[in-house]
């Protein structure tokens, strides 16, 4: 055990409306891992607020780098109206430490099932250690969720039964016992909400980090917490300090089957792709569009080897994003150009900072010089096949699935509170 899962988990319930639902989630996290408990009452999320942006919750260590809280968890309110709200976010993700934030109801958490939802984002595992523990702690069970963007292939081509498989061997070992569910729908609301009941309680995790600080509005919490009266908690794991692949671009932000007539059609689909999936704001779309079409303008980002990385650098964004589209036919990136292109990375950057940008193109073009690569890419009809191409440290992964029984497809459960 380490030093951290030894540590106390924090409370920071910052009005009394949040304050049952705070004190039953992290009194039962801390209870099923054996933890104390450490709690703050700020008075204020004003108050809070104040407290987080003059360092007073978190030490600096005296050899230097990241803030130290001395707890393993923070459990807080999902208020995203509170003034405190981005900043702990912020700060949790400074001090690189987990946390959840939980809206639950008078009583604290009333639910007879845990509906865990993922689109198999780092937070995924975490997702699962939490779901474990209020699992236990509970006496409820726990559904695992596993939300695949509908492709328009995913159920023929077999997705659903891989997707499963991937989802029940992570919940699996992590202790979770129980059918994996996975659904196929156009956005990831739709396919929670396609199976959510009145008695569940909700767990999914945090948008990317810069969209949750700065632009939580219309994410997918948002819109559950808006949609929904169920219990409802947000997990945040902490950024990967090493960025790979599979930190920037996931199953549903790859598009296997992309038909457009040239690069701006192309780029345009992908921002779009992005939008849908909820990594950033509706209102963003055009201004992205325009930098990214602004940037083709001074030199085509057709590179050769069938592939192009447009890039849109935005202001005031921080991390970096990426979305494939893969073009079977191939397309014409730009008049004049004679090589097609038949794979599209998109890349969503900060305008003031490419350390992170060129290390994921670098991941990136060391994959698809190869011929072979690019091969097995261009074969790809799902997101999860060709995620496994651009990220081979997965193959172990799939092969321990290969060996497991194929789970099956559950029903979805009735639509409430559309």
């Amino acid at each position: 055990m380490t030093t951290l899962a030894k540590r106390p988990v924090l409370l920071l319930p910052t009005s009394e409306r949040g304050n049952a639902a705070v004190m039953a989630c992290g009194s039962a996290l801390a209870r099923s891992r054996g933890l104390q408990t450490r709690l703050l009452r700020p008075g204020t999320s004003s108050a809070l607020e104040q407290a987080l942006v003059s360092g007073a919750l978190a030490a600096v260590p005296s050899g230097g780098g990241a803030p130290d809280p001395g707890v393993s968890l923070v459990v807080s309110d999902l208020a995203p109206a509170s003034p405190a709200f981005a900043a702990l976010l912020r700060a949790t993700q400074e001090w690189r430490v987990p946390a959840v934030f939980v809206r639950g109801d008078e009583a604290g958490l009333s639910c007879r099932r845990l509906l865990v939802a993922t689109g198999g984002g780092h937070h995924t595992l975490h997702q699962v250690g939490l779901a474990r523990d209020l699992s236990r702690a509970l006496g409820v069970p726990a559904q695992w969720l596993r939300v695949v963007r509908d492709d328009g292939i995913g159920a023929r081509g077999g997705n659903q039964a891989a997707a499963a498989a991937a989802a029940e061997l992570q919940g699996r070992i992590l202790g979770l016992r129980e059918p994996v569910c996975v659904t196929h729908g156009h956005d990831p609301v739709a396919g929670i909400l396609s199976h959510v009941r009145p008695d569940d309680m909700v767990l999914v995790g945090t948008p990317n980090a810069w969209r949750a600080a700065a632009h939580f509005g219309d994410t997918v919490p948002d819109v559950l917490l808006r949609r929904l009266s169920n219990p409802l908690a947000m997990v945040s794991a902490p950024s990967p300090q090493a960025l790979t692949v599979r930190d920037v671009l996931w199953e549903s932000l790859v598009v296997p089957d992309l038909r457009v007539r040239d690069g701006q059609a192309a780029i345009a689909a992908l921002i779009d792709t992005l939008v849908s999936q909820y990594q950033i704001p509706r209102s963003w779309r055009d201004p992205a569009l325009e930098r990214a079409l602004r940037r083709e303008a001074v030199e085509s980002t057709a590179v050769g080897c069938e592939t192009a990385f447009p890039h849109a650098a935005i202001p005031g964004f921080r991390g970096v994003l990426c979305c494939l589209g893969i073009c079977p036919d191939g397309v014409a990136f730009r008049a004049g150009e004679s090589e097609p292109v038949r794979f599209v990375f998109l890349m969503v950057t900060p305008a003031d900072d490419y350390d992170d940008y060129l290390t994921v193109l670098g991941l990136l073009a060391r994959r698809v010089v190869l011929p072979s690569v690019r091969a097995a890419l261009s074969a790809s009809r799902t997101g999860r096949e060709a995620l496994a191409v651009l990220a081979p440290a997965a193959v172990g992964t799939a092969v321990a699935m290969s060996a497991m029984p194929e789970p099956q497809a559950v029903p979805a459960q009735g639509g409430y509170a559309r």
